[in-house]
C-alpha cells in the first residue's frame, strides 16, 4: 500500500464508523491499524539485530554517564514542621549532555546516507562491447576509377581573346537564366 491508498482507506473507515454505529468495533480496530500503518509508512525498517544494537548503545551511553556530578542538579530544600530538612524540588538541569552522549553512541551504529551520482561499475566498464559484423555495401553501378593524367601548367597569362570569349560565355549564361525565370503573378494589382 502506498500513502495515498492508506489515506483513502482512513477516510473511508472514518465515514463507516460514523454511518454505522452497530458495526463500530470492527471498523474502529481497522481504523487504528490503518492509522498505525500510515504513521509507520515513512519509518525505516530495522532488523531484530539492529534493535538489539540500538538498545545496547543507549544502555551503554546511560550507564557511562556521570550522574554523580552534583552541578547537574538543582535542589531546593525545605524544613518540615517537626524541624526535619526535606527536598522540596529536585531538577536535572543538564539533560542535553545525556542526550548528546546517547546520540553519539547511537550514531556510531549507522552510516549517514549520502546521495551520490551513479558511477559505472567496474564490471560494466570491463564488459566487451558486442559488435555485429558490418556487411559490405555492394554498389549496383560502380563508377570506374579515375585515370591519371598529367596536368597542363602554363606560365603565361591568358590572351585577350581568351578573356573576351570567357566574358561572352558568362553574358550568354546570364541572359539564359533571366529568360528562364518566372515573373511573380498577383491576382490583385497591376
Amino acid at each position: 500500500m502506498n500513502k495515498e491508498e492508506l489515506e483513502k482507506q482512513i477516510s473511508l473507515l472514518k465515514e463507516r464508523v460514523v454511518a454505522n454505529k452497530t458495526m463500530n468495533e470492527g471498523y474502529e480496530s481497522d481504523l487504528s491499524k490503518a492509522e498505525k500503518q500510515l504513521a509507520d509508512f515513512n519509518k525505516p525498517e530495522l532488523t531484530p539485530e539492529q534493535f538489539g544494537d540500538l538498545e545496547g548503545a543507549i544502555q551503554s551511553a546511560v550507564e557511562g554517564f556521570d550522574f554523580s556530578n552534583t552541578d547537574m542538579y538543582e535542589i531546593e530544600y525545605g524544613i518540615d514542621y517537626d524541624g526535619k530538612v526535606r527536598c522540596e524540588n529536585f531538577e536535572f538541569n543538564d539533560s542535553y549532555e545525556l542526550i548528546e552522549a546517547i546520540v553519539k553512541k547511537v550514531s556510531s551504529l549507522f552510516a549517514e546516507f549520502v546521495e551520490k551520482e551513479e558511477e559505472p561499475v567496474v564490471e560494466q566498464i570491463e564488459q566487451p562491447v558486442e559488435s555485429q559484423p558490418v556487411e559490405e555495401e555492394v554498389l549496383l553501378d560502380p563508377m570506374p576509377p579515375a585515370e591519371l593524367r598529367e596536368s597542363e601548367i602554363t606560365h603565361s597569362k591568358p590572351s585577350t581573346e581568351d578573356m573576351e570569349s570567357l566574358k561572352q560565355m558568362a553574358e550568354e549564361k546570364k541572359q539564359n537564366k533571366e529568360e528562364k525565370t518566372f515573373k511573380k503573378r498577383t491576382w490583385f494589382g497591376k
